[in-house]
């Protein structure tokens, strides 16, 4: 498989977009991952964006591509249970000190992943295997 999906660095807009709208933030996390298509075109993607080698052929492509991919996973989760948990409240007289766009950040990032589980669930599977039937 592929592993434990990891967020890439966050990026300073939602921390800007607080500040300039004064904004008090519910944090909120959603558990699990995207499937194999996602991390299959999204990892090289992440790389050329990341390195510049390959950023202006990637360009437009990538994130329209990406946003197809995330429709496709919406569409793909249609219908079933999604893990999602919500934090209190971080409101505005609390972010408001941190004047710091990064330690803003920062405190966004912990506000969300702290939320997230503490140890993974198993999958269960909804049917048992298959056993051979004696001849």
């Amino acid at each position: 498989g592929f592993g434990q999906a990891r967020d890439l660095p966050w990026k300073m807009f939602p921390a800007r977009l607080v500040q300039d709208a004064r904004a008090s933030v519910i944090p909120m996390h959603f558990s699990g991952q995207n499937g194999r298509l996602f991390h299959l075109v999204s990892g090289p993607m992440n790389m050329a964006e990341r390195d510049g080698r390959l950023a202006k052929f990637v360009g437009k492509a990538s994130l329209t591509l990406r946003t197809s991919l995330l429709i496709h996973e919406f569409a793909r989760l249609s219908g079933k249970a999604i893990d999602v948990r919500v934090g209190d409240v971080l409101s505005w007289n609390e972010l408001e000190p941190l004047r710091d766009r990064k330690a803003l950040l920062d405190r966004l990032y912990r506000g969300v992943f702290d939320l997230a589980p503490i140890v993974a669930r198993r999958r269960i599977p909804f049917l048992p295997a298959r056993t051979k039937m004696a001849a």
